[in-house]
């Protein structure tokens, strides 16, 4: 179930990013981080600003959630959490997949997640692998108790991941027209009445004289018994 309130702001280098609440968790990637504070410092330590998730699936294609905990400084990031999604697979050059996403933010207080989306499809390339939003949300904020989203040096993101390059059922409905040409014949209904005035005279069969019906010349066979009668119909040529 969704809830909350939905918002829409812009920056920089994200002109449409949306936000809105729900209870529901995401379905792709749900990242749990403990000890968040240590682990940034070890990853600093190390050399790294940012952190990788555990690869999942989505739309037949392998991702995985890239967070700088500190920033993104070379996109605009300082003092925010960037969110990024990376497409973990090798495309070959002038292969695209198109995707868009959503990042997941939990709010342990009121058991409910921050949604940031960014509203626009991107396209996953061999030269751009990771898309993302710099500006997730401000590093302040996000260290601020009383928004509940770290708690006891503990915090859990996510991540859902739309590709638009699956392909789709298509159907079509038009409207029926019927024209006839100037060649085609119409048709009608045609018929031909044999009159027989005593049936018992019948024995064992009669055929009736030849008739025209539908531009062919027919006629029918009576085969008479005591206890069945039987008509068969014959074409004998075509009359045109």
């Amino acid at each position: 179930m969704n809830g909350g309130n939905s918002s829409v702001y812009s920056t920089a280098s994200d002109p449409i990013i949306v936000t809105s609440v729900r209870v529901n968790e995401p379905m792709h990637l749900k990242f749990e981080i403990e000890a968040h504070q240590e682990l940034v410092e070890l990853y600093k330590t190390a050399g790294y600003e940012s952190i990788t998730s555990t690869e999942f699936i989505a739309g037949d294609h392998t991702w995985a959630l890239v967070i700088y905990p500190t920033g993104n400084k070379k996109d605009n990031g300082q003092d925010q959490v960037s969110l990024y999604v990376r497409l973990v697979d090798e495309l070959p050059k002038g292969k695209c997949v198109y995707s868009s996403f959503k990042f997941f933010i939990l709010n342990y207080e009121h058991e409910k997640y921050k949604i940031i989306q960014d509203g626009r499809e991107r396209c996953f390339d061999a030269d751009h692998r990771e898309w993302g939003i710099s500006k997730a949300i401000r590093l302040q904020a996000f260290r601020d108790k009383k928004n509940g989203l770290l708690v006891n040096d503990c915090c859990t993101f996510g991540v859902e991941v739309y590709v638009a390059n699956q392909i789709a059922k298509t159907s079509s409905l038009s409207k029926l027209e019927q024209k006839t040409s100037k060649s085609e014949k119409k048709t009608t209904s045609q018929s031909y009445t044999w009159p027989i005035y005593d049936l018992s005279t019948i024995v064992p069969c009669a055929s009736s004289p030849n008739f025209d019906l539908g531009n062919r010349t027919w006629w029918v066979l009576l085969l008479v018994s005591c206890t069945l009668v039987v008509l068969s119909f014959g074409c004998l040529f075509s009359a045109a």
